[in-house]
């Protein structure tokens, strides 16, 4: 049975005594009220903790250290972090601490620590802090992998960071945080089974975006296996929204909303094996770069494999949804550990049941500049059953060429 997307109005979390409720602002567009996404509008936002009862741990104090805490007690201590600012901690958790700010709690990397929390341990979590202003190496996090598998990651605000807000690995749970205004990306991972679901990410990657086009965006995966995109609020973020690339291996994108982003909304590339449903996409891919070719649509399946798209509604972006299928043949594709190296390839991506409203531009297609005597033929790439609301011209991308409506339903893409 398919979930239904969740509301991103409010989430409740509770863990024992510890009431969590992570707030994000209404949605830009509701295609059930009709709501419609302003460009510029300020977002209303609410308090990421709006209410703690029961706090009970280790108490750590404005001036105090905490990695001096965690030296002197044991694995599996929960630690409280007063409300107050936290000036250049770098914390190394033991397996099992619990890290909970109450309201009111920032670390301050000051612009020259490296990071929040980094630790090979096991099964840390990390709840209800403010985290800002870390300085960390290229492509690394405020939060941090450094090989602790399971950690969760909850009702956290993580803003204005140099490089990466949270870089997640194996087994993580990234739940309820807003991520906003880091320099590179807002959340980036890799490793299997990893959770990120119902997180606000938004304003990231705008120190690099335009510089370094392709390492910068709201998010990017590479090399996972197992990984869940779940109900996400991702807009108005410098380059993709939500990205996977690099031999991801049996993705899912659900039920997530993604607007206003300058590239691609949902981009799937190098990579094999991705589901992507009812997800709601608008106002993406403005950027532009290429008129003429299938990039920088809501979403885009970039010479990957065995990936199905139905039930998502696509409105007013820059183009819908697009294939590409270029010569991928030097990509960093193998994997290691449980990964295994995805043949690189568009193969059996079928395109079914979404809803398209386009005006202008491309509302489908497919683009090839490899292989094109295989990419439209046997290679099982389809489209089928989608319905489309076109308007100025609005056309379709397939063999090279620029389909009317009626063109793309001969050349077999049913709707």
């Amino acid at each position: 049975m398919l979930r239904s997307p969740l509301s991103l109005f409010a989430v409740t979390l509770m863990v024992g005594t510890l009431l969590v409720r992570v707030a994000t602002p209404a949605p830009t567009l509701d295609p059930s009220t009709g709501m419609r996404f302003v460009p510029g509008t300020p977002l209303p936002r609410e308090s990421v903790l709006l209410s703690v009862t029961s706090l009970s741990g280790v108490p750590i104090r404005p001036g105090e250290s905490i990695q001096a805490a965690v030296d002197s007690h044991p694995s599996g201590t929960t630690f409280v972090i007063k409300a107050g600012v936290h000036r250049s901690q770098e914390v190394r958790p033991k397996a099992g601490n619990v890290f909970v700010g109450e309201p009111g709690a920032i670390l301050d990397g000051e612009g020259k620590a490296r990071w929040a929390f980094s630790s090979g341990a096991r099964d840390v979590v990390i709840r209800g802090l403010v985290i800002q202003n870390y300085a960390s190496p290229t492509k690394e996090g405020a939060i941090n992998r450094a090989g602790g598998r399971g950690w969760v990651i909850e009702g956290n605000e993580v803003r204005n960071n140099t490089e990466v807000g949270i870089r997640a690995f194996s087994g993580w749970r990234v739940v309820g945080n807003y991520v906003h205004h880091n320099g590179r990306y807002g959340i980036s991972g890799g490793g299997t089974n990893l959770v990120v679901e119902g997180n606000e990410i938004t304003q990231n990657a705008l120190v690099f975006g335009r510089v370094e086009m392709g390492h910068s965006s709201a998010t990017k995966f590479v090399q996972t296996v197992g990984l869940v995109l779940r109900n996400n609020y991702v807009h108005h973020n410098e380059g993709n929204g939500l990205w996977a690339d690099i031999n991801n291996v049996n993705t899912l994108f659900e039920g997530n909303r993604v607007i206003g982003n300058t590239r691609a909304g949902i981009s799937f590339e190098i990579s094999c094996g991705a589901v992507v449903r009812n997800n709601y996409l608008e106002g993406n891919g403005f950027l532009n770069r290429a008129p003429n070719w299938m990039n920088d649509s809501a979403i885009v399946v970039s010479t990957s494999s065995d990936v199905e798209i139905y039930g998502n509604t696509v409105v007013g972006n820059n183009k819908g949804i697009g294939l590409i299928h270029a010569d991928r043949s030097d990509s960093p594709t193998v994997a290691s550990g449980a990964v295994d190296s995805c043949e690189v390839a568009l193969k059996n991506v079928v395109v079914h049941n979404n809803r398209i409203t386009q005006s202008g531009g491309a509302a489908a297609g497919l683009d090839a500049s490899a292989d094109r005597d295989k990419v439209w033929t046997s290679w099982g790439n389809r489209f089928y059953d989608n319905t489309y609301t076109l308007s100025d011209g609005a056309r379709f991308r397939w063999q090279t060429d620029w389909l009317t409506y009626q063109e793309w339903k001969a050349a077999g893409q049913k709707t």
